[in-house]
This record gives structure tokens, sequence and C-alpha cells, in this order.
């Protein structure tokens, strides 16, 4: 009789997928979907907390004078004084423009 429900047991546990060389079958639990997506959730959450943590200590180390991230610094204006190039003023402008000029 026990034989009998051994074989009745190891015929089940085929059914299901189980190995047949152990005691009962054992069943995996599957991951619940709503605790990976909070394990992913609190993974990136640590990642970026380094990312930030690590930019204060570069800047840290660098001064407060570096500019901060996602901040241009702006180029100084230039001011230029502007001159009309006429027939009568080019050669103001550009004295030696004669000695290029080719005679065919």
């Amino acid at each position: 009789m026990d034989e009998l429900i051994i074989l009745i047991f190891k015929g089940i546990a085929k059914l299901l997928g189980a190995e047949t060389t152990g005691g009962p079958a054992k069943r995996t639990p599957q991951p619940n979907p709503l605790q990976q997506l909070q394990q992913q959730l609190l993974q990136q959450h640590q990642k970026q907390q380094q990312l930030k943590q690590q930019l204060k200590q570069q800047q840290a180390r660098r001064g407060k004078g570096t500019v901060r991230p996602g901040r241009r610094s702006v180029p100084p204006a230039a001011f230029v004084k502007h001159q009309l190039v006429t027939p009568e003023t080019v050669d103001h402008i550009y004295p030696n423009d004669h000695l290029m000029q080719v005679t065919v």
C-alpha cells in the first residue's frame, strides 16, 4: 500500500514538473511584480543619490568658483568701433593694398 502511494505521488510530481528524486515536490515562489518594481525604484534612487554626492564632493574639491552644471558662463560684452569703407577711405584702412595690385 505504501509503495502505491509513493508511485501516485511520483506520478503527480511528474505531471507538475517537479523532480522525483527527493521528498515532496518543491515549488519556487514567483516574485511579486510590485516588490520587483519597488526594488528597481529603490536602486535607481540610490544611484541618483550617489551621483549627487559625488558631484558635491567634486565641487568641494575644486572650490566654490566653479561653474555649476546646467549654468553657462556669459562672456563679457565686446564693443567694436565701426568704420565705413568707401573708395576714398579704403587706402587709409588698408595702406598696403596698392602693393598687392597686379598689372596685366
